[in-house]
């Protein structure tokens, strides 16, 4: 367990080292492809500073005491390098945006502000759990997992508004958002709801820093329905959660055990709030597709929106649309219909173009010329003929299968099935006695 502790605490230090560096070359790829000012970033100091001892050798120093400066000025350079607080930005522009912390730094930088994770830098940080804490934490079967995948995959969020009711727990109530922040509401107790996944973002520095937190949940109080709109912002459900879990007397001041109210706790997770946690597991399903964009796009920066989610992940709504809302500017349109595309297959055209997963663009993005990259297979598929008419296929049958006097059969009498069924016939059994018989009595 030490051992486990003492890794992560040089794994904390190593990232808060190197983190600014990443995040400056990230936001500048997303500046540039959004058409924003980036020059702030161009002379970012993203240099690593040193962090092992200078004076090592003016000193008399043994191993053990060489090693505990070390420890120390790597401990100190590392929190001092990167900062966690939302710095001014009057006189300069200020674009922190990119989610590019492990779930671990998240956490750690977090007790900083008491775990009120909104406070940090840039309010797109998810709270610190993993998959398999969300699911503990609301006793979710697979089922349920399941259809959180499914609601990621298609984008059907089921408190998104406008057209779907909010959720308000039965049982156990959201507190007041003035308990978890003293800035926040404190007139009515709140609701959840989940973002909206828009296909037209605002392209704009807002609309960038705002994009990475489509479908996510957040509690919003109930002012502007029901009495006069405060004004405060919302906040997010995950780090909601993750500050009650923290400070379960927000929920529970009159239990005086922490054993009791942290079960208490998780015991209304399962039955009051588990929509909350479903919708929290949904969004990080969604998450993900944007972290493997990053990824992609610190390979290749050259990435078009279509391109950056990759293939294999062309037949899902939601992924398509991150990727438009990630990318506005680089849009080439549907990716599911490119291979078929093809002069010698236009019988269906009308077909797919109903099915297309639509283009929709506001004035400052732009759809860009696609060029399909079709392989061997396609391409053969694409050069062969189409079928012939029913004509030329009845009289190829005609020529392979005369009847036993070498006259073809009578079409007029037979009709097209009997054609067809007597074809069969000849080429599966041979020539029938009957027809052995009246070509015998013919001869005679």
């Amino acid at each position: 367990m030490a051992t486990e502790l003492e890794q992560r605490k040089i794994d904390y230090g190593r990232e808060c080292t190197k983190l600014p560096a990443r995040t400056a070359r990230t936001e500048k790829i997303f500046l540039k492809i959004w058409g924003l000012d980036h020059s702030h970033l161009q002379a970012k100091n993203v240099e690593v500073p040193p962090t092992g001892c200078t004076v090592a050798d003016a000193l008399a120093m043994d191993d053990d005491e060489l090693a505990q400066m070390n420890e120390a000025i790597a401990a100190i350079t590392a929190s001092a390098s990167y900062s966690h607080e939302k710095p001014s930005s009057q006189g300069k522009q200020y674009t922190a945006f990119a989610p590019l912390s492990s779930q671990h730094w998240t956490k750690h930088t977090g007790i900083r502000f008491r775990h009120t994770l909104w406070k940090l830098e840039t309010f797109n940080y998810l709270a610190p759990f993993s998959m398999n804490a969300l699911v503990f934490l609301a006793n979710l079967t697979s089922e349920e997992v399941a259809a959180c995948k499914a609601n990621a995959m298609t984008g059907s969020l089921p408190y998104c508004p406008p057209g779907k009711p909010s959720f308000n727990p039965t049982i156990l109530k959201f507190p007041m958002l003035s308990s978890l922040d003293h800035t926040k509401c404190e007139h009515t107790t709140p609701v959840m709801w989940q973002k909206k996944i828009k296909t037209t973002p605002e392209v704009d520095l807002k609309g960038l820093r705002k994009c990475w937190n489509v479908g996510r949940p957040y509690l919003r109080c109930r002012c502007a329905t029901e009495r006069k709109d405060c004004g405060a912002d919302p906040i997010w459900v995950d780090p909601a959660i993750w500050y009650l879990l923290t400070h379960p007397d927000t929920l529970f001041p009159n239990i005086t055990s922490i054993k009791v109210k942290m079960s208490t706790f998780i015991h209304f997770l399962h039955v009051s709030w588990k929509p909350a946690i479903e919708a929290c597991l949904t969004l990080m399903f969604i998450r993900q597709f944007m972290t493997d964009a990053i990824l992609a796009l610190e390979k290749d920066a050259n990435l078009t929106a279509e391109s950056v989610i990759g293939r294999e992940n062309w037949k899902y709504n939601t992924t398509i649309t991150i990727g438009r809302v990630l990318l506005p500017t680089r849009i080439t349109g549907n990716p599911r219909v490119r291979a078929r595309n093809s002069p010698n297959n236009q019988g269906g055209a009308q077909k797919r173009q109903r099915n297309n997963f639509p283009i929709v663009v506001s004035p400052r993005q732009r759809v860009l010329p696609f060029e399909p990259r079709i392989g061997q297979q396609e391409r053969d598929a694409m050069n062969q003929p189409r079928d012939k008419p029913r004509q030329d296929r009845r009289g190829e049958e005609e020529q392979r299968n005369p009847r036993a006097d070498g006259s073809p059969p009578n079409a007029e009498l037979m009709g097209d099935r009997g054609l067809h069924n007597m074809a069969i016939g000849v080429r599966q059994n041979g020539p029938s006695t009957r027809s052995m018989s009246v070509a015998g009595k013919s001869s005679s």
